[in-house]
Formats: structure tokens, sequence, C-alpha cells
């Protein structure tokens, strides 16, 4: 039989005997421009379902694939001459490599192990490979963890995702015979490719900027995040994967310290489109390194998202909608095994990358803003600090019970907050209660500062002050509270209070259910006005500061 076969399109052939009650062995041979994925399936009730025992043969040049009895597949090629080449990630040199897509049906962890006679790394990609580009879209690489120099690597396959493993040797021009066997829940598709991609250009790639308008963060206690923003006619705009016309969308970084499953799920008044991009999302090629997308599976015409994100790999998750030029409010809730840090992002030319600025601290760093925002202390920057906002005089108490004193004080001359202390909601601060440590109380000159903090760019903004007045600070007392003048430190959620002392002497007590983060000089009035970040660091003793406050909302 002769037929055209089209790309993406599902076709099943089934092989039998002209006569009746005949048994026989078979085989069946494939023809075409490449090869393809022959895979043995049992029909029940009309309905089709994957054997655990396929036996396949494809024929194309140099390579076969075999798979073999349970849940292992197996693939073998040689590298040669002929191989295409490259310069390995991490390696220098020219290395060949060959380049296999891996397709499975069954969403489930597999292991992917090489096995020849010389010392091979192997290189696992989502999407597509570029060997110009042999870090982008790389999800995992490993070089000797199968033992006898072998690579084992064990990843989350998704059923309906592209994946390249790139098989190579970790010395540069080695040739030899291998095999890659893969194992996990079900057979796979194992196909070689021939990587045609052109060379890099010289154009510059955008530098990423964390934007500080009109979104906030919420982290829920437990295992839901939940981010919340607008869409406007300020929003960015693409043409979203599948459709045409102006579509307004906001990208939004998304970083996991565990490795899980992880469900989105969009909650608006319009119908919603989400798309969850690796690495990096490119608004003029929208179909580069996306990973998933959804329309309705959540109701309501909302998006529902599942996929298992890897700790270390970086995801950029898509709101939009279904129509053009819509706005709207809109929330996206994450449920997960943890709280994940969700960023909103923002590129010229379309094209978001991810450049961290390090700081020295294993705290995850929320970054959230005020809607509607305003210029502080005369500031004409906007768009970075709470605005004062109409209130409904209910007080909220930001007092987590575990920050027991254990004893020990801060040195004085510094600014600090507790990180896991960011306030929950929007509003101002009315009052600030502080333990000092014993015999390091307030003198007569001491000076005394409550900062209003947001994060930003990797490190923090100071963005409001307020000196508290000497006659509401006690020499004598080593829980003290200060009233703070109304409208002065707002607040919303996801941003934080600290509080800094001007003395020789006067240190606040330390707790043992938090970490302070600290940066040194407690008079920061210079750095209200210059509105540029602050990198603050962790306490080395990992201790907090015994340190409340309450708000008005």
């Amino acid at each position: 039989m002769t037929y055209t076969l089209q790309a993406g399109t599902t076709y099943i052939l089934v092989f039998t005997t002209y006569s009746s009650n005949v048994m026989t062995p078979f085989s069946i041979n494939v023809v075409g421009p490449t090869s393809v994925c022959l895979r043995r399936i049992n029909i029940t009730s009309t309905a089709a379902s994957t054997s655990t025992m396929p036996t396949l043969t494809t024929s194309g040049s140099r390579s076969n694939v075999s798979n073999v009895a349970g849940v292992t597949t197996s693939y073998s090629s040689v590298l040669n001459s002929d191989s295409s080449t490259f310069t390995r990630n991490g390696g220098s040199g020219s290395f060949y490599y060959e380049a296999l897509q891996v397709a499975v049906n069954t969403t489930g962890n597999y292991t992917l192990e090489s096995n020849c006679v010389i010392d091979t790394y192997g290189y696992l990609y989502v999407n597509n490979f570029n060997p110009y580009d042999v870090s982008s879209n790389l999800v995992k690489s490993d070089d000797d963890a199968g033992g006898n120099f072998q690579f084992s690597m064990t990843y989350t396959l998704q059923a309906g995702t592209t994946y390249i493993l790139v098989f190579t040797t970790y010395s540069s021009n080695v040739m030899t015979p291998f095999s890659v066997n893969v194992v996990g829940p079900t057979s796979v598709c194992l196909r070689r490719i021939n990587i045609t991609s052109a060379a890099p250009s010289t154009t510059i790639m955008p530098t990423l900027t964390i934007t500080a308008s009109r979104s906030n963060v919420n982290n829920v206690t437990g295992v839901t995040t939940s981010y919340s923003s607008i869409l406007s006619s300020d929003s960015s705009t693409f043409t979203r994967n599948g459709s045409s016309g102006l579509f307004y969308y906001e990208a939004i970084q998304v970083t996991v310290n565990t490795t899980g499953n992880y469900t989105f799920r969009s909650n608006c008044a319009v119908d919603s489109y989400g798309y969850l991009y690796v690495n990096n999302f490119n608004a003029y090629d929208v179909s580069s390194n996306l990973v998933i997308c959804d329309d309705d599976v959540g109701g309501n015409l909302q998006f529902l998202i599942g996929f298992t994100l890897q700790a270390g790999t970086t995801y950029i998750l898509i709101f939009t909608t279904y129509s053009p030029r819509m706005t709207t409010p809109f929330t996206v809730n994450v449920a997960g095994p943890e709280r994940l840090n969700l960023v909103r992002i923002y590129a010229e030319n379309g094209l978001t990358s991810v450049n961290t600025i390090a700081i020295n601290s294993p705290v995850t760093l929320p970054t959230s803003t005020a809607q509607n925002a305003v210029g502080c202390n005369g500031s004409n920057i906007q768009l970075t600090c709470p605005a004062q906002v109409l209130t409904n005089q209910t007080i909220v108490t930001v007092e987590p019970s575990n920050r027991t004193p254990n004893g020990g004080y801060f040195p004085p001359n510094n600014t600090f907050f507790n990180p896991n202390d960011s306030s929950r909601v929007s509003g101002y601060v009315q009052t600030l209660t502080v333990e000092y440590a014993r015999a390091k109380l307030p003198t007569a000159l001491t000076r005394i500062w409550v900062y209003g903090i947001i994060p930003i760019l990797g490190g923090y903004m100071v963005c409001s002050q307020y000196l508290i007045p000497s006659y509401e600070i006690s020499v004598s007392q080593s829980i003290q509270t200060y009233d703070i003048i109304s409208n002065r430190i707002n607040v919303f959620s996801g941003s934080y209070v600290g509080i800094g002392i001007e003395d020789g002497l006067a240190s606040i007590a330390t707790t043992s259910g938090t970490m302070a983060l600290i940066v040194g000089s407690a008079n920061l009035t210079s750095n209200i006005l210059t509105r540029t970040p602050l990198y603050f660091r962790p306490d080395n003793s990992e201790f907090g500061v015994k340190l409340s406050y309450s708000i008005v909302t």
C-alpha cells in the first residue's frame, strides 16, 4: 500500500491473513522519506490501548529501534565520521552526536541510559534542540550517573510533549557504536532526527526587566500560590498561538524549589487562555519552547494546566484571553507540593529571558507590587510603591506565634526584617512592636526608623520610612510599641515592614523562628531618594528578629 501520511495524524495498520484461523510470523517494512514509529496496540471494545509487549522494526540510515518486552525501549546506532557535530554544553572542541526524538503516550518518570564502550554524555531537551545554542531548552544532562562512564537521566516525560535526547561523548572527536535504553511505565517512540539549525545571529538578546506595576503575589499558607493582576490597554500584546489578531498578555516567571506536579488555574470574568513555556518566551515565535497550553479545562471558560515542574528549571506562564483585545482583572492559582515564586516579567522586542541578580540567601523572593501605585517621598519614579488606600478600619496584626526570643541579639546600627513575615493584606501600618535584648535597651540618643520594603529586581527597595519620635522611645522597657502616623508606611500583600536602629548599644532580640535579612547602616534616607534596590544579606546564624506590626486595612 502506498499512501500519503500526514505529519501529526495517527494511523492504524491492521495485519491479518487472507484465510481464517491462520497463524504465522510476519514482518512489515515501511519505506518513505524518513523513519516512522510503529507501535503494537491492543484493541478492546473499539478503544485502543498500548501493549506492554510490542515488537517493532523501522528502517532508516544506520539506526534501528527495537522495543524490548516489558517497559524498556532500546535504540541502537553508530557515531561515525558522517554523524553531525557540535560543541557540547560544558565542553570544547568538536563532538559527534545523534539526536533522538522521544515521544510518550503516558506521562510518567522515565530513565534514559546509555550503553557503549566509551565515556558518554547525554542531554535531554524539550521541544527543540539547536546545536548552536546548546543551553536553550535543556532540561537535564548527565555524564556518569549510570556507572562505567555511562549517562543515566530520570525525568518526568509529559504525554503530547516532544523531547530530544542528544547522545554524544565525553571526549571530542570520538566515534563508537552505542545503544540507549529507556525504562518507564510504557514503551516510548524513539526516532533519529536530523537537526538543521541556522548559525547564531549577532542579534543582541534583550535583558529581562522585572516590572513593579499593577501585579501582586499572595503566597497562601499550604500548597497554593495565588497571583493577581490586570490586563489593560497598557499590557503587552502578541498574536497568540493558533489564532489571529492582537491579544493582551502577561508573562509570569515561575520558579520552584521542589520537583513535582503543579496545577495552574485561571480565575477571571472572561474566557482565558494559558500557555506554559520552558526557559524563555518569544512573543514573535509563540510555538518555540511551548510545553503545554489550555483554554477551558478549568470550567467556566478558565484554563487549567497540569505539569511536572523541575526544580532549577525556569518556566514562564502566559496569561491571555481567548478573544483579542480583551482587558480584565485576573488571578492565577497554582497548587502543588509547596508554594512557589511567581514574578511578572517584561522584555523589550517581545523576548523574555532570565538574568538573575544573585543574593546570598536561601530565601525565596516573592515579587509583588500594588495596583494604582504612586511614587513615594516626592520621587518622580512611578509604579513602585504602595499607594494610599481607603480603609474600613479593620486591624490585622502580623505576629507569627513562633517568633520567641532565644536570648541572643543582633549588632546595632543595622536594618532588619523577617522575609517570612510579609504582609498578607493592603493597608497602612498603625503600630510596630519590637522586643530588645536585655541590657541592650535604647538610650536617649537612639534613633529608630520604620521602613516599608518591597522586593524588586532580585533585591529589596525601601519605599517609605518613618522616624519614631524620641518621646515614644523608652530607655527602660524591653518590649516597646510605637505608633505610626496614618498612611506613612503603606503595605500590600508581599511587601515587608522593617526596622533600623542607629545607636551604639540598642539591639533587637533574636528568635529561632525565621531568618532576618540585614543591611548595614540604619539610616537609609539616601536610598529613598535614589530609588535603587538594596541587597540585604541573610543573618549567618539563621535567627530572626522579634518584630510585629499591625495594619489598618
